[in-house]
């Protein structure tokens, strides 16, 4: 037999004998330790798996058993070679414990990726309106009066945790207190002074499809006073409609476009919550005139599985 057919059955037995790299060259005449330092008897994976094996040598067991090589060189290789094992073995047991016991982190889930995410409840509570302030305290008090009152309407109605007017001109400190003082009833004042829905909200856009806002935005009370939210069950009156904003893979981010007149407040929370003075800043969006705001936020979206209600 030529020199050439042997060395392709060699390699063809070499190919179809072992597994994961880890030959055993069992041709006549030949042994690891000759194999190791010939270059033809190598496995070449790139000569019959190009796609992925692209001129890779497997000659880890040739770096430990080979003659040529200084004992410290071979003992190093085979310490690397243990470890590796060992570390595997490691891998393969901690798995097997989580799978065992924890099966809930342990398990990949993909079910987000069918998920309809909804955009969080948008409140919107103005903060100054100086105009129907004035206009209020000339109604009530006539022109001219102590201006004084115009700052106790402002605290009473756009409340903020501070009242220095109305406990310097009403409360009990007070050497006089103002006749025009009001001592009950500031629910009946803040819906005088402050803007209805259609005054404080001009155009409502939910991914560039536009829709009544006061058909959706309806009254929150909140200590600050009188809000407006939108998909909120918070609301004053039961049952109101909810609009659908939802964001999946199919439709992509959704994009909600307000226009609003007059300084704001702007909470971005959960169906459930109420804007309050100690909610977070990173949730409040700041308006003022002539300023356009440029918001985005990602949601993250929790499902539970059975096991954890157990």
């Amino acid at each position: 037999m030529e020199e050439n057919e042997k060395m392709s059955l060699f390699r063809h037995y070499v190919l179809n004998t072992s597994l994961h790299g880890y030959r055993y060259i069992a041709e006549k005449g030949r042994n690891w330790t000759e194999s190791c330092h010939d270059d033809d008897a190598m496995i070449n994976f790139g000569r019959w798996r190009p796609d992925y094996y692209h001129d890779i040598k497997i000659n880890l067991i040739c770096q430990i058993i080979s003659k040529k090589k200084n004992m410290f060189y071979r003992i190093f290789w085979t310490i690397c070679c243990l470890l590796s094992w060992i570390a595997t073995g490691l891998l393969i047991l901690s798995a097997w414990y989580d799978f065992q016991n924890n099966a809930v982190s342990f398990v990949v889930d993909t079910n987000y990726l069918d998920w309809d995410t909804k955009f969080p409840s948008i409140t919107l509570c103005e903060t100054d309106n100086q105009k129907r302030i004035a206009d209020f305290t000339d109604r009530t008090f006539g022109d001219p009066h102590d201006y004084n009152l115009d700052e106790i309407i402002k605290e009473q109605t756009f409340f903020r945790g501070v009242s220095f007017y109305t406990m310097q001109l009403c409360g009990p400190g007070a050497q006089t207190a103002n006749q025009f003082c009001f001592i009950k009833n500031f629910s009946a004042i803040s819906e005088k002074v402050r803007s209805n829905c259609k005054q404080i909200l001009k155009i409502c856009k939910w991914n560039q499809e536009e829709f009544d806002c006061c058909t959706y935005f309806r009254i929150i009370d909140t200590e600050m006073g009188k809000c407006y939210g939108i998909n909120s069950i918070q609301t004053r009156e039961p049952n109101v409609p909810f609009y659908k904003m939802v964001s999946n893979k199919k439709t992509g981010p959704g994009t909600l476009y307000l226009e609003i007149f007059g300084l704001a407040n702007v909470y971005i929370l959960g169906e459930e919550e109420v804007p309050s003075m100690t909610t977070l800043l990173s949730d409040t969006l700041e308006i003022l005139p002539h300023i356009r705001y440029h918001r985005q936020f990602a949601i993250k979206e929790i499902e539970n599985q059975a096991e954890v209600c157990k």
